[in-house]
């Protein structure tokens, strides 16, 4: 076995394999509970900058980002009344989970993380945001994976690097797990 046919079968297939894995979860319906969805989507932009507020980090829109509101609002009914998401996706990403967290009911709006590197531009914008929102938690999500677990995969080391960075400088930061269905075919 050559060392690049090694490489790939410790990590380049792993890594693919778990990405596939995540996105199955663009097929798995999120439920939100106590909320019934809203037609009335432009008014629902978070107004009290006083009241706790989950400043989620997110990707591209995708399943896992929305599994990740899910679990905040299951986790913590009613608790959080403003939502802020906060990616270095593209500003159309962040505007369709606005939107689909408006539709949802949810008090939400968007700040985009900009830099060369993904995790300073989080760092930088979410220190930001919670002088804007001083209760702000920032809310981060980590796919945990029944059959074996990935730690090098992209969502595993974020999740990791953001929160230990976030903690050292005492900003309230919380890891939810997002569990990823294996019964996909990959």
């Amino acid at each position: 076995m050559s060392y690049q046919e090694l490489l790939d079968w410790n990590w380049t297939a792993p890594r693919d394999r778990a990405a596939r894995l995540v996105q199955g979860l663009d097929e798995v319906p999120v439920a939100i509970p106590h909320v019934e969805p809203s037609d009335t989507t432009a008014t629902l932009e978070p107004t009290d900058t006083t009241a706790p507020t989950a400043i989620l980090c997110v990707t591209s829109h995708s399943g896992f980002g929305l599994h990740l509101i899910g679990t905040v609002c299951r986790l913590f009914p009613g608790y959080f009344p403003n939502f802020i998401f906060v990616s270095t996706a593209s500003e159309l990403d962040l505007e369709r989970y606005v939107a689909w967290a408006r539709a949802n009911a949810l008090r939400a709006d968007c700040r985009a993380a900009h830099g060369s590197e993904v995790i300073p531009a989080l760092y930088e914008t979410c220190r930001q945001l919670l002088c804007e929102y001083p209760r702000g938690v920032v809310i981060i999500g980590k796919a945990i994976f029944r059959e074996r677990e990935y730690p090098w995969s992209a969502y595993s080391s974020m999740a990791s690097t953001l929160e230990r960075r976030l903690l050292f400088d005492d900003i309230q930061t919380l890891v939810l797990p997002i569990t990823v269905p294996d019964s996909q075919k990959t």
